[in-house]
């Protein structure tokens, strides 16, 4: 029954983050990166909405061997992971005021992180000998592009809500 708790998980971080985006769309027409970067989140939202009720086979099995499921859910990871480290860059111009009045900025922070991790998740889960080799890390070098990048939307997106 745990992969009940992760359908819904994904289910339901793709529809917050949809309505985030929608929420902070009509906010940030003056940018046209940040454009750019809400209607990425937006497709990484529906990413993660839609690669929900398709659960992943597991991460050894071979190509020929994969279900539908795992298969729509790979395609939809992997858009999703390509889109997390373009993302951050289109919001990588943006200052960030914080509620005392400090200026703020993501920085080489966690958007560097992001890309970095999330070139090697790449690399690693698509070849087959280094799959092999890291396959007791992937989960932990999968999160290490997940989890960032939620803070990241937390920080620089939500954070530039106090500036405004």
């Amino acid at each position: 029954m745990a992969w009940l708790g992760q359908i819904v998980n994904f289910i339901l971080f793709g529809a917050l983050l949809f309505g985030f985006t929608r929420g902070r769309g009509s906010r940030v027409s003056q940018w046209k990166s940040l454009t750019l970067g809400l209607i990425l989140l937006t497709s990484i939202a529906a990413g993660y909405f839609f690669s929900g009720p398709f659960v992943m086979d597991p991460a050894s099995t071979p190509l020929a061997e994969a279900t539908f499921h795992g298969t729509l859910h790979g395609i939809l990871g992997a858009i999703v992971f390509v889109m997390m480290p373009i993302t951050s860059l289109c919001f990588g111009p943006v200052s960030v005021r914080s509620r005392n009045g400090n200026s703020c900025r993501d920085g080489p922070g966690i958007g560097h992180h992001l890309r970095r991790v999330d070139i090697y998740f790449s690399i690693v889960s698509k070849i087959p000998i280094l799959l092999t080799s890291q396959s007791r890390w992937i989960g932990l070098i999968q999160r290490g592009v997940i989890v960032p990048f939620m803070v990241w939307v937390f920080g620089v997106c939500v954070g530039n809500e106090q500036s405004q």
